[in-house]
């Protein structure tokens, strides 16, 4: 991927989206449960996050209906249109100051879940991850908060994670990015038989090393999501993150 080419990709979902001026989308319907999704363009992807979550959490609540063929993806589903292996869902996390292609908007909210969007499953940095090469300085690998444990089993097995407690503690710094608190399986309707056990005595303290350090001692990871059809135009989502070395 160079310069200026788009972060996240999810077509599927796109050809309902229109976003006006003021950063409002018209009503999309849920593919899984028929629901039009109205407000604003963050709207769907907390949708999709409430029935991303009840499957991770296994509750047998918002399943597809039975009357609809669409299915929820199995393996590392995309944060947007919930599917799993459509090469058309693309993500990363990508290290620019300026881009004059994509219009921009703040992911700080999605980070932090909102009353009318609790879901907090956004595109996140595993900081476990080798950095990027020099070739492609400022692409990083970037994964959805709801996939990130699923993404530890399969990528990095040496660490402990919720579904495999044998490996070495996980890195905190690791930890407060992929948390998902009771507040907002609260405000997701989790029953409380279905939360997991406390996992905070798997996690060290210590600061994670990455692969390969980065030369510089600070750098802005931005999160760029952009939806793009002929018929509805670019939408995208931005975000930042500072990371710091050790």
């Amino acid at each position: 991927m160079s310069v200026g080419e788009i972060g996240l990709l999810c077509t599927d979902r796109t050809v309902q989206l229109q976003v006006d001026h003021n950063g409002r989308a018209t009503a999309m319907t849920c593919e899984f449960c028929v629901k039009a999704i109205t407000g604003t363009k963050d709207a769907y992807r907390s949708h999709i996050g409430l029935h991303l979550l009840h499957r991770l959490r296994k509750t047998g609540l918002h399943e597809p209906l039975p009357s609809t063929t669409a299915q929820l993806g199995d393996t590392l589903p995309c944060g947007f249109c919930g599917k799993s292996g459509d090469s058309r869902c693309l993500i990363t996390i990508s290290i620019q100051r300026k881009d004059k292609m994509y219009r921009i908007c703040s992911f700080a909210n999605a980070n932090k879940g909102t009353k009318n969007n609790p879901s907090h499953n956004v595109p996140i940095h595993c900081k476990l991850c080798p950095h990027p090469d020099s070739f492609l300085p400022h692409v990083h690998p970037a994964v959805w908060r709801y996939n990130m444990d699923e993404h530890l089993a399969i990528f990095h097995q040496e660490y402990a994670s919720l579904s495999w407690l044998s490996g070495q503690p996980l890195p905190k710094v690791v930890w407060d990015e992929l948390e998902i608190t009771s507040k907002e399986e609260d405000e997701l309707g989790i029953p409380r038989e279905n939360r997991l056990l406390a996992f905070i005595q798997f996690v060290a303290e210590e600061p994670v090393v990455e692969a390969t350090p980065s030369t510089s001692c600070a750098i802005n990871l931005k999160w760029k999501m952009a939806f793009q059809n002929d018929i509805a135009g670019v939408a995208s989502k931005h975000a930042r993150s500072v990371l710091h070395q050790p």
